[in-house]
């Protein structure tokens, strides 16, 4: 799966959490360029985190594209970043290296 439609399977996640599995299908697919020009206050590192988590979770068993998820890590640093100032248009998004 190539990053942007890991991004995209993961704002898809954010929008079923938030409102409900029907409606999330049928919005477009959102890039990291779009998510960054979202208000800093729409944007929660935790919700990304954990939809990035939850989509690995549910795909991983075909995909095989991880050695490695510490999800406690992932979201204790989502949580840091929660809990400071916006530092630029990234700030926040879960990016896999």
């Amino acid at each position: 799966m190539r990053p942007r439609a890991r991004c995209q399977s993961a704002i898809e996640s954010i929008y079923a959490l938030e409102n409900n599995a029907a409606k999330a299908n049928q919005r477009n697919h959102y890039t990291v360029s779009e998510i960054a020009r979202l208000p800093p206050e729409k944007r929660n590192a935790v919700r990304l985190a954990e939809a990035c988590l939850a989509r690995v979770d549910a795909r991983e068993r075909d995909v095989q594209a991880w050695a490695y998820i510490d999800a406690a890590h992932v979201l204790a640093q989502a949580r840091a970043r929660d809990a400071e100032a916006p530092r630029g248009p990234l700030h926040g998004i879960p990016l896999a290296g």
